[in-house]
């Protein structure tokens, strides 16, 4: 069982039910009807559309499979160990952003497989790739999300180097860090924040 503490509630992940939930939203095992869960569903509704997309980018446009763990938040002065980030600004009716983070190493195979080349530092295309890579991703969440947002994304960001911090569009959103499993057990992390604009 999972914990996860920060939005408006305290969340906990029910394996049987394969659902992020509010604490008091399951009794025995059976969704409790007094529960105000509505809460969950728009969880869900935020970080599904990220995690399909981001399955169906890497298939179809490296060849790869993805295996997603469970998400979790995380605080913006969390320290990593991730080499290089792409960052998507949203602006619009939600604002916040998408990052995708991971090691150089994974970065360099991802792009011998986009270019048929050899790579094994993050030079100039590796940036382009996983620029592009998280493009595609951003564009595609973007359509999964018009029913709740319309939404204005960005031309993609690069941050690179040990130890580097983003700077994140807001303060008041949480973050939310999904981790994937690809190739032979690398991982790198979809991480996303949005929060709804006042009276927009």
């Amino acid at each position: 069982m999972l914990v996860l503490q920060g939005m408006d509630c305290m969340w906990v992940y029910y394996p049987k039910n394969n659902l992020y939930l509010p604490k008091n939203a399951l009794k025995g095992g059976v969704i409790n009807p007094r529960a105000n869960y509505r809460s969950s569903y728009v969880m869900e509704k935020y970080i599904q559309p990220f995690v399909d997309v981001c399955k169906n980018v890497f298939k179809e446009f490296i060849g790869v499979d993805l295996v997603a763990d469970r998400p979790y938040f995380v605080d913006k002065e969390d320290i990593h160990d991730w080499d290089i980030s792409a960052i998507i600004g949203l602006t619009g009716e939600a604002r916040g952003a998408v990052v995708i983070s991971m090691k150089k190493e994974l970065a360099a195979k991802l792009t011998d497989m986009l270019t048929g080349s050899t790579h094994t530092d993050i030079d100039d295309e590796v940036i382009d790739a996983i620029g592009e890579i998280i493009n595609i991703i951003a564009g595609n969440a973007k359509r999964g999300l018009e029913e709740a947002f319309r939404l204005v994304i960005s031309l993609p960001t690069i941050v690179k180097g040990k130890n580097h911090t983003i700077k994140w569009p807001n303060d008041q959103a949480r973050i939310i860090c999904i981790p994937f499993t690809v190739l032979d057990g690398e991982t790198f992390c979809l991480s996303v924040a949005i929060e709804s604009v006042k009276g927009a």
